[in-house]
């Protein structure tokens, strides 16, 4: 079920969807066989169910882990006796590539080692190197790389290209889009300029850590080097603007040396106005290195206890504004800071162009309209009911926005506020199935705003009306997608975006037990698309999203994805997955 449900569909809209044309099978297994070793996968699916006519690549070491290993510094799987044998099996299923994780350019990887003695000797069918061979080069052909030099777009680009300022326009605007404003209690956001501020934490002037795990060369030093970078603390001092800035960093997770926490502190103590910039970064999440907690690390809550004791004031107009920016790739337990410190700003990982995106959020240069990509739980979340490593979706509390049912969320999926404020109204259904240009059909869950329901099965029929729905909509496996149309309004200042999501749920949970999908019927929303809008204050626009029968379709406890019948709820918002709840 969990394959079928939430692993698979994602690779089998960019195959068929995409149309991707190249696949990198990973170090796991799955049901006891390796990725790179999995027929089932890589031929029977891949390239069978799903058409995939491209290649597909190994991870690097993966395929040394079929076998006894090592890869990663670890031991393999075993699924092969040794390194000859990983390299039949990774073959045999459709493994056309071999990264190997031992040397830079993979010039003394497990194929060139074993392959030709295999084929020498009869343990290596040469059909399935042949096979191999036609799908490796067969892009490349397409692409004109055995082409004359002169014919090779890829060997014209010109070093401008790099660094071109379109290019870091395109970053800066993507990591402003990507800010997610989760709190904002008495409007301590935006900060006034030209006051006295401190921006204390780990990430007071942080560069590399914005930057995440996987980059490419920054700047003209290297692979290493960030030095052209500017820093947090650089962005926010250049926005306000007649005012002093003190910047007091502290490690992300060591213990302070010698007297930086109480340097911090006091640089809290002296400013009008303080930023808090908390989170993680590599040193903590990285590939191959999880978290073993769900706590900011080091001595960051001790120094967030600190700070929010100076805020002083017995209300937000009296007090301190004390914000906080974190900086994370997956999402740190912040119930204790989100109740002590009115402002929180989450900005991810945001890139090169990060530090300028998150001061320009903070000063309302630019208006927050970013969704979370997932829910931030509170720390009680690992302590629910079973092991937190267990990964079943479905058993309680279940995993993920869509079927988590326990109490311990903080931030929902899709939440995220602005400085503006926005209503959805007039939900509908029209006939025609075109959907506005950038209105993305997506999957997923359900939230907070009611819409309507939706009959099941080989048809959909309303059966009911909620507020805002006004006409039946019935919707079949043959016919065409229905229009579900809803009004958004900025009704609020300023010039803002907002996220308007759809999500859908069943609600005829007995019956779906009873006929074979028990996993599904714990649903609890799956979003179905959504679409980015920005609004001038005042004005409006209507969004139309296509939602199909096909849409609302749930994978059986066997794995199968199909129809089922029965009463569906569809909602829209734009506050996040179980904002009502």
């Amino acid at each position: 079920f969990d394959l079928a449900d939430s692993y698979l569909p994602a690779f089998e809209a960019s195959i068929k969807g995409g149309k991707a044309r190249s696949v990198m099978c990973s170090y796991n297994a799955i049901n006891g066989v390796p990725a790179c070793a999995n027929k089932a996968l890589l031929e029977d699916t891949l390239r069978g169910a799903w058409g995939f006519d491209g290649y597909v690549t190994s991870d690097s070491g993966a395929v040394a882990g079929i076998g006894p290993g090592p890869f990663g510094g670890k031991g393999g799987h075993s699924y092969a006796p040794d390194e000859a044998g990983a390299v039949k099996a990774a073959l045999a299923a459709g493994t056309d590539i071999n990264s190997d994780a031992n040397t830079q350019h993979s010039t003394s990887s497990p194929y060139l080692r074993e392959i030709p003695p295999g084929v020498a000797n009869g343990t290596i069918p040469m059909r399935d190197v042949k096979a191999a061979l036609v799908n490796s080069l067969a892009l490349r052909f397409e692409l004109g790389l055995f082409d004359d030099i002169t014919d090779q777009p890829y060997w014209h680009v010109p070093p401008g290209t790099v660094g071109a300022p379109e290019h870091v326009a395109l970053s800066a605007k993507a990591a402003a889009a990507s800010m997610v404003l989760v709190q904002n209690e008495g409007g301590v956001l935006p900060l006034k300029a030209a006051t006295s501020l401190a921006i204390v934490g780990p990430h007071a002037n942080a560069t590399r850590a914005l930057l995440g795990n996987y980059l490419g060369q920054q700047c003209p030093g290297g692979y290493g080097d960030v030095a052209c970078l500017r820093g947090v603390g650089q962005e926010i001092a250049a926005r306000n603007a007649g005012g002093a800035v003190t910047i007091a960093p502290i490690p992300v997770q060591d213990a302070p040396v010698a007297g930086e926490l109480e340097a911090a502190v006091a640089a809290a103590a002296a400013a009008d106005t303080v930023v808090l910039a908390m989170g993680l970064d590599t040193s903590v999440e990285r590939e191959a290195h999880d978290r073993s907690t769900l706590e900011l690390p080091g001595a960051q809550m001790e120094l967030v206890r600190k700070v929010a004791a100076l805020r002083g004031g017995a209300d937000a107009e009296d007090s301190k504004p004390v914000v906080a920016v974190v900086l994370c790739g997956a999402p740190p337990a912040l119930e204790e800071l989100s109740s002590l410190v009115p402002g929180v700003l989450v900005g991810f990982y945001p890139g090169a162009q990060g530090a300028a995106a998150i001061a320009d959020a903070l000063f309302g240069k630019a208006n927050p309209g970013g969704k979370l990509p997932f829910t931030f739980f509170k720390r009680g979340y690992v302590n629910e009911s079973r092991p937190y490593g267990d990964m079943d979706m479905t058993a309680y509390p279940g995993k993920t926005y869509r079927y988590y049912r326990g109490d311990q969320r903080l931030w929902p999926f899709g939440a995220g506020l602005s400085y503006t404020s926005f209503a959805l109204s007039s939900a509908r259904f029209e006939d025609s199935a075109d959907v506005d240009a950038g209105g993305i059909p997506s999957r997923a869950h359900w939230p907070d705003r009611s819409d309507g329901l939706l009959r099941g099965g080989s048809e959909f029929e309303e059966s009911r009306l909620r507020p805002g729905l006004t006409e039946a909509a019935r919707v079949s496996e043959s016919s065409r997608a229905k229009s579900l149309v809803v009004d958004v309004t900025n009704t609020g200042n300023l010039t803002g975006a907002t996220v308007v999501q759809v999500y859908a749920r069943p609600s005829e949970t007995e019956r779906l037990v009873s006929t074979g999908f028990s996993a599904a019927a714990t649903l609890q929303r799956r979003l179905l698309a959504f679409r980015r809008v920005e609004l001038a204050a005042g004005d409006a626009t209507s969004v139309r999203f296509a939602i199909s029968a096909a849409d609302l379709r749930l994978v059986s406890d066997a794995g199968a994805r199909t129809s089922v019948p029965g009463t569906f709820v569809l909602e829209v918002t734009d506050s996040g997955a179980g904002a009502a709840d």
